[in-house]
């Protein structure tokens, strides 16, 4: 068996295994056990990679498959990824050489990173960075920027973070809380001078018609909050926690919020008939 497994994939892949178990298709039971085989076979870890960036869990411009996270976690049932080996040990994501993004996990390192430590600042950003990559593709969805990707902005918004850090004092919220609203502004900061370019180039606006870009547009319908939360939990992957912190709401809440957006995007696909 091949044990040689690279941390960022091992990491992606326990955050893509963390939104399914949220979202209720594995049980908790089941993710730590994916995460156990996974971690010690290469070969599976790829495999489910490929599966998730080819469902509804990958970034937006990648929803023009049809496979749904429920199917995703089937194909982990078949392939017995969630089946607890006998007298096994099952790695949880603490074992991971990143931090969850809560508060609790966040701050210590966040503390030593604003004192200048920059161990911290690297593991801070190694952090980060995936995140706030797939919350910019999400948010620009099948959007043509020109000069801008999202990836560009993502490193914007890192960079941003960075030099944010030495007035960022602690007063009761939470740091996700930071990054987010640095990120949500990037984005929109992006989308408006791409627009403008367009305008004054006499660019026409694309016609993206296939079935990434109409989730897209019927996800930006809903309130800016609902669109926020659907993002995050289910395209960027944050756990419940996670995404309160970076909202400024509890975690019931967002799950409200969540399951009210999906049953108001699942009506809007009914009307516009069906994907």
């Amino acid at each position: 068996m091949n044990i040689t497994v690279h941390p960022d994939q091992l990491e992606r892949a326990r955050e893509h295994l963390r939104a399914i178990g949220e979202l209720g298709y594995l049980t908790p039971d089941e993710v730590r056990a994916a995460e156990a085989q996974l971690a010690d076979d290469n070969t599976a870890l790829r495999k489910f990679l490929t599966l998730v960036e080819e469902s509804s869990l990958g970034t937006t411009a990648a929803i023009r498959r049809r496979t749904s996270a429920r199917d995703v976690a089937d194909t982990l049932r078949r392939s017995g990824a969630t089946s607890t080996p006998p007298a096994a040990t099952t790695p949880t994501r603490a074992t991971s050489s990143y931090p969850r993004l809560t508060k609790e996990d966040l701050e210590p390192l966040v503390r030593r990173a604003s004192e200048g430590d920059q161990d911290a600042m690297s593991a801070l950003l190694a952090a980060l960075k995936p995140v706030v990559t797939r919350y910019c593709r999400a948010r620009l969805g099948g959007r043509d920027l020109g000069w801008f990707s999202a990836d560009d902005i993502s490193q914007e918004v890192c960079v941003a973070v960075l030099n944010a850090l030495p007035q960022y004092h602690d007063r009761g919220g939470a740091f996700l809380y930071l990054v987010h609203a640095i990120a949500a502004n990037k984005v929109a900061d992006a989308i408006r001078a791409g627009a403008r370019i367009r305008k004054e180039s006499g660019e026409p606006e694309g016609s993206e018609v296939d079935l990434g870009e109409r989730l897209n547009r019927l996800i930006h319908t809903l309130p800016r909050l609902d669109q926020e939360i659907v993002i995050l939990r289910v395209a960027v992957g944050l756990s419940a926690a996670e995404t309160a912190e970076a909202v400024g709401l509890k975690p019931g809440n967002v799950r409200a919020v969540q399951q009210n957006a999906l049953l108001k995007l699942r009506e809007l696909i009914t009307r516009e008939g069906g994907f």
